[in-house]
C-alpha cells in the first residue's frame, strides 16, 4: 500500500476559492475539506492523505510510478467585466 498527501497552499495576495485537486489516479475525484485558501493564516491541506494498493499493473516496465496531481482555484476577487454596447 502506498501513502501519500497533498499540500496546496495559497501564496498570492488574495484568498482563494472554489478549490479543486485533481489526481491522475482518483477517478473519482478529490474530496477537500476546505474549497477556501486563505492568506492569513496561510490554508495547507496536509491533512487530505490518500491511499493506494500499488498492483504491478499501475507500475511502469522500469518499475516507477507516475501520478500527477494539480489544484485550481479563483480570485474571490475576481468579477465578471460587464460589456460596453457597441
Amino acid at each position: 500500500m502506498l501513502t501519500y498527501r497533498y499540500d496546496v497552499t495559497n501564496t498570492g495576495s488574495v484568498t482563494l476559492a472554489g478549490l479543486n485537486v485533481v489526481d491522475s489516479k482518483i477517478p473519482a475525484g478529490v474530496v477537500c475539506p476546505t474549497t477556501t485558501l486563505t492568506l492569513r493564516p496561510p490554508t495547507v491541506l496536509g491533512e487530505l492523505h490518500r491511499f493506494m494498493v500499488l498492483t504491478a499493473a499501475a507500475l511502469s516496465p522500469d518499475g516507477t510510478l507516475t501520478n500527477t496531481a494539480y489544484a485550481t482555484a479563483a480570485s474571490s476577487r475576481a468579477r465578471p467585466r460587464p460589456r460596453r454596447p457597441r
